[in-house]
C-alpha cells in the first residue's frame, strides 16, 4: 500500500519506519530542508516514561489566576480567539478523576513505546545519545511531594514503578545535586526513565530509512493542500504536483490544523509554546535527568551537551524566540544549578508543542477515508513517538 507521510520530525520518522516494516510503500514529507527541525529540533531530551502526568489537573485551576496576572513565570498566557474552546475543554479536564484516567492511559502508551523503541533500535542501532540513566523529580514543597506520592500509588497499580525518596536519597542518585541552591524535600525517582537527543534521532532514522530502501524522505517540500476525490483522501498537492497514495498520514504537529482545512475535521490542538537551552556541561552537570517540579524546568545530558528546558507559553502560533523568555529560562535554571553548563553561552531554541486539552494524542483514522492522524503529543512527543507510530501502523491497514 502506497502511504504518505506528512512531517519528518520524531513522530513521522517513527511512524515511517513502522509503516514499512509492515512492507507499505511510504513517503515522507517535510517542508524544513531536513528532517527533524520542527518541535523535535530541541525539545527537552528525556524519554519521561513514568512521569506521563497531564497538564490539565487539579494544580492546574490553583495556578491559573496567578498565569494570567502574570505572576507565574513558567507559563504564559495571551488570550486569543482559537485559544477560548481549547481552554474551556482544558478547564474541563482539571478534575482529579480525569486527570488519573488521562494519565494511566498515557503510562500505558509509555511503556508500549519504551517497548516499541527497544524493538526499533534492535534493528537499527542508531546513535542519539541514548542515555538510560534514570529521572529525578525533585521538589521543595510538600503539597507537591503528597501529590507525587499519590500518583506513585497510582502508577504502581498499573506496574509502573516510581519511588518517592528523601534529600539524602536524591543525593545519592545524583552527586551533582550537592550544588543545588534550593531546598530538596524528597523526589519521585523513575529508575527507568531515559534520555537521548530527538533530532539526532530523527535524522538517524531518515537516513536508515533511506538507505536500506525502507522509505523515500523527500524533505524542502510543502504540502499545499491534500487532494480529495470522491469523499476519499487520494494524495497530496506539492508544488512539483499530485503525489497520490492509498492513505496519508498526518504528523506534522501544530501543522495539522492547517492541512485538514476544508475537510469535516476539527482537531482540538493548541500550541504551547516550549524554550530550550543547549550548551556545554559545566562543573556540576548532572547524569541523572531532573525536573525541578517547582519551576517547572527540566535538566538532561545529550551526548556531551547539556540541555534545559522548560516554560509553555500560549501565544498562538508565533514560534520566534523571545529574548525576554530565554533570559527566564536562564534565570530559572541559574537559580538552582548554575553550574550544570556553561548557559552563557547556551544556543537558544523555541519550538510548539501540539497539545490537545486531555493530554492524549490523537492517533488513527479519521472520518475522511484515507486519512489518518498521528498528532497532539504535546511534550511528550519523543517519550510516545515509536508507541504512537507502532499502534498507527497496526490501526492503517484495517480502516482502508
Amino acid at each position: 500500500m502506497r502511504v504518505i507521510v506528512i512531517g519528518a520530525g520524531v513522530v513521522g520518522a517513527a511512524t515511517a519506519y513502522f509503516l514499512a516494516r509492515g512492507e507499505h510503500e511510504v513517503t515522507v514529507l517535510d517542508r524544513h530542508g531536513r528532517p527533524g527541525q520542527g518541535a523535535s529540533f530541541g525539545n527537552a531530551g528525556q524519554l519521561s516514561y513514568s512521569y506521563t502526568d497531564t497538564l490539565a489537573d487539579v494544580g492546574m485551576l490553583r495556578r491559573l489566576p496567578g498565569m494570567l496576572l502574570g505572576r507565574d513565570r513558567s507559563m504564559r498566557i495571551q488570550l486569543d480567539l482559537p485559544l477560548l474552546p481549547w481552554g474551556v475543554q482544558f478547564l474541563w479536564r482539571c478534575t482529579r478523576r480525569r486527570a488519573d484516567a488521562a494519565t494511566v492511559q498515557l503510562l500505558h502508551l509509555a511503556a508500549r513505546s519504551a517497548n516499541a523503541l527497544e524493538s526499533l533500535l534492535k534493528d537499527a542501532p542508531l546513535d542519539f545519545g541514548y542515555r538510560a540513566a534514570g529521572k529525578l523529580m525533585i521538589t521543595g514543597s510538600g503539597q507537591t511531594l503528597a501529590g507525587l506520592q499519590r500518583r506513585a500509588d497510582l502508577k504502581r497499580q498499573h506496574g509502573v514503578r516510581v519511588d518517592i525518596i528523601d534529600a539524602k536519597d536524591c543525593l545519592a542518585i545524583e552527586p551533582a545535586l550537592e550544588a543545588w541552591r534550593s531546598p530538596i524535600l524528597g523526589a519521585a525517582y523513575a529508575q527507568n526513565d531515559s534520555a537521548g537527543d530527538a533530532e539526532s534521532f530523527t535524522r538517524s532514522l531518515c537516513n536508515y530509512l533511506i538507505t536500506h530502501g525502507l522509505a523515500r524522505v523527500i524533505t524542502g517540500t510543502e504540502v499545499q493542500s491534500l487532494v480529495r476525490h470522491r469523499g476519499r483522501i487520494i494524495g497530496v498537492q506539492t508544488p512539483s504536483g499530485l503525489l497520490e497514495s492509498d492513505a496519508v498520514v498526518i504528523c506534522a504537529g501544530i501543522g495539522a490544523r492547517q492541512l485538514v482545512r476544508g475537510l469535516p475535521l476539527c482537531l482540538p490542538i493548541y500550541p504551547l509554546k516550549g524554550y530550550s537551552l543547549t550548551a556545554a556541561p559545566g562543573a556540576h552537570a548532572p547524569k541523572v535527568s531532573l525536573t525541578d517540579l517547582d519551576r517547572r524546568i527540566v535538566f538532561a545530558s545529550l551526548a556531551g551537551r547539556m540541555r534545559l528546558a522548560g516554560l509553555a507559553d500560549c501565544v498562538g502560533d508565533d514560534d520566534s524566540i523571545d529574548a525576554r523568555r530565554v533570559t527566564e529560562l536562564m534565570r530559572l535554571g541559574s537559580e538552582v544549578l548554575p553550574e550544570a553548563a556553561h548557559f552563557d553561552a547556551a544556543q537558544p531554541w523555541a519550538g510548539l508543542r501540539p497539545a490537545t486539552p486531555s493530554g492524549l494524542p490523537l492517533v488513527g483514522g479519521t472520518r475522511v477515508p484515507g486519512l489518518f492522524l498521528n498528532v497532539g503529543h504535546g511534550a511528550l512527543g519523543w517519550t510516545l513517538a515509536c508507541g504512537t507510530a507502532q499502534q498507527l501502523a497496526e490501526q492503517l491497514p484495517k480502516r482502508i
